[in-house]
């Protein structure tokens, strides 16, 4: 056990001029090196930066070996975090409670301190502590297929869109003249186009209208690298919907 930093401080700092206060966010890297979010109420002048320490433990020596601070300086008072992606970036929260004015809370910066992005609340709104990962928006809800058929437009247009779902690269539009039950029966139905995800809907207008058939149903699949995701509900646009089961 031992005691890095404060009044009962066991270690010696080098290549450091600046002892860090009212910490947050303390965190142990897998090469053994200690991340550090610098409030720095106690220093002079005030900012608040983001700190890397090697530590030696045997011999009870940190050597800072990275640190940023945002240019103009950054002061957060209270609250912030530290984290290291895997891409070797670093997400810094600068803290600080009610501040009156509107400041990022949030940078990603790279090891060389170049700015990747940052987030701000409005004024007197701040996060404790940020954080990034890898998530993908899920829905129990199956994707949803749409007819427009305004007179203001040229073809009658599919819509479809799968509200929340982030992981979606395609989409496969098909065509049925019976009614089938999806994804059993998807070898029987009729591929009209492939359109890659470019936006939260898509949109493919049939140009030569709609089918002139008793019985006519278009359905939509999204799809994950060549993977079937999900299938809407089957949407009837025959002529005769007595006839079809």
């Amino acid at each position: 056990m031992w005691r890095l930093g404060g009044d009962a401080n066991e270690w010696t700092f080098t290549n450091e001029d600046r002892p860090f206060s009212h910490q947050h966010d303390a965190r142990i890297l897998d090469n053994g090196h200690l991340t550090i979010f610098d409030n720095g109420n106690l220093a002079e002048p005030q900012y608040s930066r983001a700190v890397e320490y090697e530590l030696d433990q045997v011999n009870k020596v940190a050597t800072k070996v990275w640190e940023h601070r945002s240019s103009p300086d950054r002061f957060g008072m209270a609250t912030g975090g530290l984290q290291r992606l895997p891409n070797g970036n670093s997400v810094i929260c600068w803290g600080g409670v009610g501040r009156p004015e509107k400041l990022p809370f949030m940078s990603e910066v790279t090891e060389d301190g170049e700015v990747m992005m940052e987030l701000e609340f409005v004024a007197k709104e701040n996060s404790y502590r940020a954080s990034r990962a890898a998530w993908w928006g899920r829905s129990e809800e199956p994707p949803v297929l749409m007819l427009n058929t305004k007179e203001t437009l040229k073809h009658p247009q599919l819509h479809f869109s799968w509200n929340g779902v982030t992981n979606i690269e395609s989409w496969n539009v098909y065509g049925s003249e019976t009614r089938l039950s999806l994804p059993q029966s998807k070898e029987l139905l009729q591929l009209i186009t492939s359109i890659n995800k470019t936006r939260f809907e898509e949109s493919f207008p049939l140009v030569d209208g709609l089918p002139q058939l008793p019985c006519y149903y278009y359905v939509v699949e999204a799809l994950n690298n060549g993977t079937s995701l999900a299938f809407s509900d089957l949407m009837f646009v025959g002529q005769q919907p007595e006839q079809c089961q």
